[in-house]
């Protein structure tokens, strides 16, 4: 008799260990799908970044025609630098993210279209060397807002530029 009573009671503390166990691998199955659907928008900021840094400019500098990204290493490097056509780099780098920006992410707001998703934004190049105002805005920048920034590097004695990118967007 005393047996079959331990025999029992082994399995029932196996049942409890293996619904303990498979509980625990749901918990952590649910907790970590939470945590992806945080900011699905930043992804995609993100992406429109790197794309706009690898921008093909018609800035040309020492015979090479510089990219987005390039531009604004030399922007950092020399702030006074100019392009073969006697334009500023700095000039120049302003210039052509402000046309990327309203040509992608500024169509409702330069329109001024009332239910367009992307109420504003803001762009900004965080640098501790180039001390001239570096920040593109436009439209609404109030209310709900996704980011995402960019590190670009400048050198070996600079500190990493970063673009940071705000859209300010409104929920119905």
């Amino acid at each position: 008799m005393k047996r079959k009573g331990q025999e029992e009671t082994m399995g029932f503390v196996i049942i409890i260990l293996i619904l303990v166990v498979v509980g625990v691998v749901f918990l952590g199955f649910a907790l970590n799908k939470g945590a992806k659907d945080v900011d699905p928008h930043k992804k995609q900021v993100e992406d429109l970044m790197q794309s706009m840094l690898l921008f093909t400019t018609d800035c040309e500098v020492a015979g090479d025609t510089l990219n987005v990204r390039e531009l604004i290493r030399e922007c950092e490097r020399i702030p006074d630098k100019d392009c073969a056509n006697q334009v500023n780099v700095c000039d120049k780098r302003n210039e052509i993210m402000e046309d990327l920006l309203d040509n992608t992410l500024g169509q409702g707001i330069v329109a001024g279209v009332e239910n367009a998703f992307i109420q504003g934004f803001t762009l900004d190049f965080n640098s501790s060397v180039y001390t001239v105002p570096s920040i593109i805005e436009r439209g609404n920048l109030s209310g709900n807002y996704f980011s995402a920034y960019v590190p670009i590097p400048v050198g070996a004695y600079q500190e990493d530029v970063e673009l940071s990118l705000k859209c300010y967007y409104a929920i119905d």
